[in-house]
């Protein structure tokens, strides 16, 4: 038996998606095979395997279903990310600046597709959607601010997978 612990953070709001909702959402697998039961904070593997935490669970799932990277270092980009994200302030501007100033040039935070860290910071980004702005009723000086960082959440926006 193996186990692993993992603190969560719980900023949502009742009217979205838990993120592990949301990476379960892209599983095209069967895994009753592997799997004996799951709930939001846990795995119980049919080789008695048990993993714990509702970020442990949901990372599993990203990387059952290729949403944490194409290698290596794309992983590595990815828990980057997400450490990052769960350090700072998201109601801040400086938050906005700093995602904003990286989407300038890109589509998504790693890579060329969508990954588990593009869905942790929508997730973050849409639970705190009031304060910050960024949806279709927002403060029309931020929107022009944050002009990249408003494509991009308006772009996750519409993935029927994110809502």
């Amino acid at each position: 038996n193996s186990n692993s612990n993992s603190n969560s953070n719980s900023n949502s709001n009742s009217n979205s998606k838990s993120v592990l909702s949301i990476v379960k959402s892209f599983v095209n697998t069967n895994l009753n095979n592997i799997i004996k039961s799951s709930t939001e904070s846990k795995i119980e593997f049919n080789d008695g395997t048990i993993i714990l935490g509702e970020s442990i669970v949901a990372r599993y799932y990203a990387r059952v279903c290729n949403l944490y990277g194409s290698n290596i270092l794309e992983s590595i980009q990815i828990d980057r990310w997400i450490e990052w994200v769960e350090d700072k302030q998201f109601k801040t501007n400086n938050f906005k600046n700093e995602l904003n100033e990286y989407l300038k040039f890109r589509t998504y935070f790693v890579g060329n597709s969508l990954t588990f860290a593009d869905i942790i910071i929508f997730q973050i980004l849409n639970d705190n959607s009031n304060n910050n702005n960024l949806n279709e009723n927002g403060n029309e000086n931020e929107k022009v601010q944050f002009n990249h960082l408003y494509r991009w959440f308006n772009f996750f926006k519409t993935l029927k997978q994110l809502n």
